[in-house]
């Protein structure tokens, strides 16, 4: 793909750019072309940044941070990566920031509860530390297990976890998942907690 040896480009009719809108919209075919011709094969490198309109039909790997300003259709499976599986819970322990290793770049967290008379393993907060603001939990407990995980309310009482890593649960009772279930967590940054917005 060739490119323009002088900043001025000219409309087909005949109109000209001001020079310094010519300028960036120069840099920016530039900057495309070597994306384009770079990435070939679906991979995109980190901090992209897209305004409009994105269809991916084939295969598409953010490698990096891919920001979309509009609309992302995924014609087939949307999968995510960044799975991780964290050291057991014991049976009715507390944890405070919760913090496994690998968090930080994980979608998926895919922890098992110590299966006792204790109950259910309970956190009182979530250190995601610069992940992105979604998570899943699953709790792989054993078969028959009635060991699950308890995600504490923030009561604003000082202790616990940091207050930036609390959970906001609907009624403000707390919530719990099940063995062998699952929850999506979102965080909310005008609250600085996490919130569950699925359970099962």
């Amino acid at each position: 793909m060739g490119m323009p040896t002088s900043r001025d480009i000219t409309l087909g009719t005949g109109q000209k750019f001001p020079s310094s809108l010519g300028n960036a919209l120069q840099d920016a075919i530039v900057a495309l072309n070597n994306l384009l011709t770079a990435q070939s094969q679906g991979f995109w490198p980190a901090n992209v940044s897209l305004a409009g309109l994105l269809t991916a039909g084939g295969g598409l790997t953010a490698n990096g941070a891919a920001t979309f300003l509009s609309s992302l259709i995924v014609a087939n499976v949307w999968r995510l990566t960044g799975v991780i599986t964290a050291p057991q819970l014991g049976d009715g322990s507390v944890t405070n920031d919760y913090a496994p290793a690998g968090i930080a770049t994980a979608n998926v967290i895919r922890v098992d509860v110590h299966s006792g008379a204790g109950g259910n393993a309970t956190l009182t907060g979530l250190n995601a530390g610069n992940n992105a603001s979604r998570l899943i939990i699953l709790t792989c407990s054993s078969p028959g297990s009635s060991v699950g995980i308890a995600l504490a309310q923030d009561t604003g009482v000082a202790g616990g976890s940091a207050a930036a890593n609390r959970f906001l649960t609907p009624g403000g009772t707390g919530v719990a998942i099940r063995p062998g279930g699952s929850a999506i967590l979102l965080y909310d940054d005008n609250a600085s907690r996490w919130r569950p917005v699925s359970l099962s």
